[in-house]
């Protein structure tokens, strides 16, 4: 067989990435997260220049603009505040650009708490501000062209910056609305604070350069707890032990994972790979002290839809559809029962077989009849089109790539009509006019992304990972 593997990011060591490792996500974890890949300001001006007096200058963006380095202070859709508008227990964005018109400040962002008018208030922890970084795009995507352009990298969050008249800052700013929160408009800033050489704040009320405008108007709706939008995006965990300095198979990993996991949840997305294992029939891998509480709390935070139940066709078993398959079996029955008893049956899913082939029909029919055998309510999901007869009775949820070669609305009905749900997932054959995730992608895709699945009845959507940052 001629399987392509899967990314398998249970101990933080690097491993072969599929083809759509090329792809490079703007999805700032697909909506919610933010950016900067490396501390600012190596190589540059001495900290004397950077302490000396500075005036800023900021403007505020929506979040469906695509900002980049060029942006101008005149630019027409600027604006002085970040004015949002948000359901309760919806996460909502904007973005800010300042400039340097006196000096070069190394600096920070930091956030304060919005209140109402009668003393309510979204916590300043609920208030994320994070660094956008610049990346030079050399072989435009199809959907797009070659330049520079910037994209929101969760490591960055909280480093400094250099800030002058040529480098603008740029800057992400989520508003985490509380479900019981009462509907107002609620205002804030979020300051733009001078910082020493290590990158810490400094100078009290007299190192704050600038102050930007946060204003939200909360809606009455709550927004439900549990998405009725499917989700899977990977987190490959090689690349958080890259950019977050922690060890491969460590707490301290894990505890990564959750944050990385959480805004996910935050932006209503469900993480694929959480690097945990299921309690139940030995694997002869031990985990890490706590694991189950890791994984209660991983899947049952607000905004989680799907549980992936960790399997691949190389692990936690070498060989699980030969002689391996008893113990796989008895491991996959554990997992379901477990899925069960948290409330997660009707949410749980097996993913081990990546964009197969006709030639590949048979394994896929072998996983299908072990997964079922395993639990006949434990869905398997396989990357392929539903007209693709050759795995027709082998596959629960079909998960297309979104291409006018793969995708096809009929089958989404038909398969509908039998019980069987279709997801997609963008790759780099995903172009006009369809929603890709490309860096140097102008639309706001990311969003569009799911009201189309809405609008086409597709219940799920998949990437593959949101942490390959080979190129950072």
């Amino acid at each position: 067989m001629k399987l392509r593997p899967l990314v398998r990011p249970a101990d933080g060591r690097s491993v072969k990435p599929s083809s759509r490792a090329v792809v490079a996500a703007a999805t700032a974890l697909l909506a919610a997260s933010c950016g900067g890949g490396s501390s600012a300001g190596g190589g540059g001006p001495k900290e004397d220049v950077h302490a000396a007096p500075a005036t800023l200058h900021a403007r505020t963006f929506s979040s469906i603009r695509r900002l980049t380095p060029l942006v101008r202070e005149d630019d027409h859709e600027g604006g002085e505040t970040i004015d949002l508008e948000a359901a309760r227990g919806e996460l909502e964005g904007g973005q800010l650009a300042v400039w340097a018109k006196r000096g070069q400040p190394r600096v920070v962002l930091e956030s304060s708490a919005l209140r109402s008018s009668d003393g309510a208030s979204v916590p300043a922890d609920h208030v994320h501000v994070y660094l956008e970084r610049a990346m030079v795009v050399e072989h435009g995507s199809p959907a797009g062209r070659s330049g520079t352009y910037v994209d929101p990298l969760v490591p960055a969050a909280g480093r400094d910056v250099v800030v002058d008249g040529a480098r603008p800052l740029l800057a992400w700013v989520d508003v985490d609305v509380p479900v019981g929160l009462a509907p107002d408009t609620y205002v804030g800033v979020v300051r733009v604070r001078r910082a020493t050489k290590a990158g810490r704040r400094s100078g009290g009320d007299a190192g704050i350069l600038a102050r930007v405008p946060v204003r939200v108007s909360v809606r009455g709706a709550v927004i439900p707890r549990v998405p009725t939008l499917a989700s899977h995006v990977g987190l490959d965990a090689s690349q958080v032990v890259r950019f977050e300095g922690v060890e491969g198979g460590s707490v301290e990993l894990r505890d990564t994972i959750e944050r990385y996991a959480g805004l996910l949840a935050d932006s209503r997305l469900s993480a694929g790979d959480v690097g945990a294992l299921p309690t139940g029939a030995p694997t002869g891998h031990a985990g890490l002290a706590g694991d189950q509480e890791y994984l209660r709390r991983v899947f049952s935070r607000r905004g989680v839809a799907s549980v992936r139940i960790p399997f691949y066709l190389d692990y936690p078993f070498p060989d699980p559809l030969g002689q391996d398959r008893p113990r796989a079996v008895a491991y996959l029955r554990s997992a379901a029962r477990w899925a069960r008893s948290n409330g997660w049956a009707d949410r749980a899913y097996v993913f081990a077989i990546d964009e197969p082939d006709e030639a590949d029909a048979g394994a896929v029919r072998e996983l299908h009849e072990l997964v079922h055998e395993a639990d006949p309510a434990l869905r398997l999901l396989v990357t392929r089109e539903a007209s693709a007869r050759a795995f027709a009775g082998s596959v629960d949820i079909w998960a297309p790539n979104v291409s006018a070669s793969r995708f096809h609305p009929e089958d989404v009905a038909r398969e509908r009509a039998a019980g069987r749900d279709t997801w997609w997932y963008p790759s780099i054959t995903t172009w006009q006019p369809y929603p890709d995730l490309f860096v140097d992608e102008l639309r706001p895709t990311p969003r569009a992304l799911g009201w189309l699945a809405w609008q086409r009845d597709v219940r799920g959507i998949m990437y593959w990972t949101a942490t390959h940052w080979q190129e950072v």
